[in-house]
């Protein structure tokens, strides 16, 4: 049983790892190398609050910054708008001169000559008044208007969202520091437990069977024991890329 518990252990880590690969793009026969990290946990003395974590997030997350980028942008497209109001006053010039050749003709005018007497030069200025297209262009300023307000919207919602997540983080990383005492707890009775039945195998007070069971009950519990510890420290860095905006300190 524990051979074959093993295989299949084996296996399902195989898998994660080609999920994992695929995940970060990289070479599937490329060599893996995962942290083994021991069970000592240093908790964190004091989890700031949400919203102090919230107000750091807001500085540096890039979903904020592209809908602020964003709002930017609907608002020079408002001023753009309003200005199709206002006249428009164009000022423009112009210079030119011309040469030609007949074929065979030898008393043509040299090429200097006609460069310089030919030249001719213009200024020119218009004034545009807006008159038939206020229609048109004062619905165009109100469609402007409502795309800030949508926009605006999109940060609100944008905000809420990332405040909820930062919740359900801050909540699951307290649950998670919880379990992981229960499973330490457990994982030391079932060792006292374990070791108890060992002794009565040996001295004929108990079957195989009651020997496998305590076995898998400690088995389990130091299964629980790892993956409380891994949730516990995912959560921790999630927190700390809201806190920095980086996940820097995934390598410290």
């Amino acid at each position: 049983t524990d051979k074959l518990s093993l295989a299949q252990a084996e296996g399902n880590s195989i898998n994660a790892e080609i999920a994992l690969k695929q995940l970060l793009r990289l070479d599937v026969s490329q060599t893996l190398l995962t942290d083994r990290l021991e069970l000592d946990v240093i908790f964190k003395q004091v989890l700031p609050d949400a919203d102090t974590v919230f107000n750091q997030a807001m500085q540096h997350l890039p979903e904020i910054k592209q809908q602020e980028y964003l709002l930017s942008a609907a608002g020079k497209s408002l001023a753009m708008a309003k200005g199709n109001i206002a006249p428009r006053i164009s000022l423009s010039g112009g210079w030119g001169t011309g040469y030609y050749r007949i074929y065979g003709d030898s008393n043509t005018v040299s090429f200097n000559n006609q460069f310089n007497n030919k030249q001719s030069q213009y200024v020119q200025m218009s004034l545009s008044i807006p008159i038939f297209n206020q229609l048109s262009t004062y619905n165009n300023i109100k469609r402007r208007q409502i795309a800030i307000k949508d926009q605006q919207l999109a940060i609100d919602k944008t905000k809420e969202a990332i405040l909820a997540q930062i919740i359900r983080t801050r909540q699951d990383l307290e649950s998670s520091e919880k379990e992981f005492l229960s499973s330490n707890e457990m994982v030391l009775s079932s060792e006292i437990s374990f070791k108890q039945m060992e002794k009565k195998l040996e001295n004929g007070l108990a079957n195989p069977t009651e020997y496998a069971t305590s076995k898998q009950r400690l088995t389990t519990a130091k299964a629980n024991l790892l993956r409380s510890k891994l949730m516990y420290m995912m959560y921790t860095q999630m927190l700390d890329f809201y806190l920095n905006g980086n996940w820097d300190h995934i390598n410290q």
